[in-house]
């Protein structure tokens, strides 16, 4: 009976003896371009376990290209039937070559497909069985096996073979350096994670010895400003007494001095003022001495503000 199955869905797995495997559209298309310009000069069989010395078990007719994967026409023979039914060997398993080499033209014809095998042990995951009814001997394929045995399937090319096995090994090459990128990879984000958590620890000190040299800052620039007044007091009642011993009416001198503590803008145009006040004139009183204290009842500080043309109230 002839029965169509899908042999090879378009997919990217990974196997132990090759590494990464992707059966895409492309290598699909080409397995059946070989197959329809019969680049394998043998009808390609359904074997046990991609071994030959047990015969054929069925053969493949043509291959389809469907929206899931490659799918095969398959002829079983009754005996290829007969261990399907039996469920001693329940799923298939394409075999076939990377780049084939044609035996006629000596010329590299790319995917070839070489074989399908009956076997009882899938390497691909998530393999489903066949099935096939007594009624009406339909089947049922859902995925399909990977397993491929390079001395079995490919004894007959020698070139083929070693072909495959340096494949093989480009594939152990690849994982290797795909393990040891995502290690890196591994590796770097942890020494990211690390400075990251420096970055925000000397962030976080910085920004304290910040705030501590602020307060520093402040501190001195309080004190300078106190210093600074303290000067300029000092320097106010320097300038108060020395207009005072100009004879310099008192009470203007102290009137001009408070205003020269709030304003020292204005100590060229208080001296302007002083400058053209009138002197108050030193007054001795008959029987005096300069120890002695002049008598009860003078107003010195109002007689200053009369000489100096201040409104005496």
């Amino acid at each position: 009976m002839t029965k169509e199955v899908l042999i090879l869905p378009f997919q990217t797995f990974y196997d132990s003896r090759y590494g990464r495997v992707e059966h895409s559209k492309r290598i699909a298309e080409q397995l059946k371009k070989n197959l329809d310009r019969k680049i394998v000069p043998y009808p390609i069989p359904v074997l046990l376990s991609h071994e030959s010395k047990g015969g054929k078990y069925g053969e493949i007719k043509a291959l389809r290209i469907k929206d899931e994967g490659l799918a095969a026409d398959i002829e079983f023979t009754s005996e290829g039937e007969k261990l399907i039914k039996s469920g001693r060997y329940d799923f298939l398993s394409p075999a076939y070559h990377d780049n084939y080499i044609n035996k006629t033209t000596g010329q590299e014809e790319g995917p070839t497909l070489l074989e399908i095998s009956l076997t009882p042990i899938p390497a691909q995951p998530g393999m489903q069985r066949i099935t096939l009814t007594d009624a009406d001997g339909e089947h049922n394929l859902i995925t399909w096996n990977v397993e491929i045995d390079i001395e079995t399937a490919y004894g007959n090319n020698d070139k083929g073979a070693k072909r495959m096995a340096e494949n093989a090994n480009d594939f152990a090459v690849v994982k290797r350096y795909e393990e040891e990128l995502a290690a890196l990879k591994t590796q770097n984000k942890q020494f990211e994670e690390k400075l990251k958590a420096q970055e925000e620890t000397l962030t976080k000190q910085f920004d304290e010895q910040i705030k501590e040299k602020d307060g520093q800052i402040k501190k001195l620039s309080d004190d300078l400003e106190t210093m600074q007044k303290e000067k300029h007091t000092m320097h106010v009642q320097q300038w108060s007494d020395g207009w005072l011993a100009k004879s310099k009416a008192p009470a203007l001198v102290k009137m001009l001095a408070d205003k020269l503590v709030e304003d020292p803008n204005q100590e060229k145009f208080f001296e302007s003022i002083l400058e053209t006040s009138t002197t108050v004139p030193t007054k001795r009183y008959v029987g005096l001495s300069d120890s002695e204290e002049a008598p009860k009842g003078v107003d010195i500080d109002k007689l200053a503000k009369t000489f100096a043309g201040v409104e005496v109230k």
